[in-house]
């Protein structure tokens, strides 16, 4: 194994971690939960696919029924599941690399194959 080909993946590596984190991250700030009455602002349960952003919002009196996104944690009682958390950026990262894989296949499998050239001066 070439010297650069360990840092590359070392480098890949810690790049899929941090994207799928801000993935994560970027659907519990972007994504939102259906509030349906008072009671149910209380815990606005944020993230996807396991809810890991927990907020108290019954101090914002919206209509209901209410799309509820995050809002300001100096205003609401804010609680961040980590297990949760690490269980979203886990699924997301071995998505990605099932994604990845088969792209690396299917981009392999239509490489045409390389043909030699015949030396300088050869007939």
């Amino acid at each position: 194994m070439r010297s650069g080909a360990g840092w590359r993946r070392v480098i890949g590596a810690a790049l899929a971690g941090l994207a799928s984190v801000l993935v994560v991250v970027g659907t519990g700030a972007l994504g939102g939960d259906r509030v349906a009455d008072g009671a149910e602002l209380a815990d606005v349960a944020l993230g996807w696919p396991v809810p890991w952003l927990h907020q108290d919002q019954r101090g914002l009196d919206p209509p209901l029924p209410y799309r509820a996104g995050p809002a300001s944690p100096w205003d609401n009682a804010t609680r961040v599941d980590a297990g949760s958390l690490l269980v979203d950026v886990l699924l997301v990262l071995a998505a990605g690399v099932v994604v990845g894989a088969a792209v690396r296949t299917a981009v392999g499998r239509r490489r045409p194959e390389a043909v030699p050239l015949a030396p300088a001066g050869a007939e």
